[in-house]
C-alpha cells in the first residue's frame, strides 16, 4: 500500500499513480467527506466503486 496525499489537481495524481504502477487509489476531497463517501478507482479498468460511511464517526 502507498500513501500519497496531495493538494493538487486530481488528474495530476492520477497520472503520478500510473507512472508508480499503483493498481487502486481512493479519492477522498472535501465533497467526499461532507457526503459521507470516497471511491476506489481501479487503475488498470478505469472503473470506480463508491464506498459510503457514516459522517458522524468521522467527528
Amino acid at each position: 500500500m502507498q500513501v500519497l496525499w496531495t493538494n493538487t489537481y486530481q488528474s495530476g495524481s492520477m497520472e503520478r499513480a500510473n507512472r508508480k504502477h499503483i493498481p487502486e487509489v481512493i479519492v477522498l476531497g472535501e465533497n467526499e467527506l461532507q457526503n459521507g463517501f470516497f471511491d476506489i478507482k481501479d487503475m488498470a479498468s478505469g472503473a470506480t466503486t463508491r464506498v459510503k460511511y457514516p459522517v458522524a464517526s468521522l467527528m
